[in-house]
């Protein structure tokens, strides 16, 4: 599965260019919870996703160009 991870990383990159990596990653994730790879996570790596994710939702179009 983290392979399709770095799959989608990339293809959100292809679409949104101005994004920091961790963020690309991130947002990766957030369509694949609840696989295996994602509950294979630790705690603290799956808080640290969702609280990028949260700050990107909160932001919204802030951080694009």
């Amino acid at each position: 599965m983290r392979i399709y991870k770095e799959r989608l990383s990339n293809l959100l990159k292809e679409f949104l260019p101005s994004l920091p990596q961790n963020l690309y990653d991130a947002l990766a994730w957030e369509g694949l919870k609840g696989t295996a790879s994602w509950n294979s996570l630790t705690q603290a790596e799956k808080d640290s996703i969702n609280h990028l994710i949260n700050n990107y939702n909160n932001l919204g179009s802030e951080i694009c160009n």
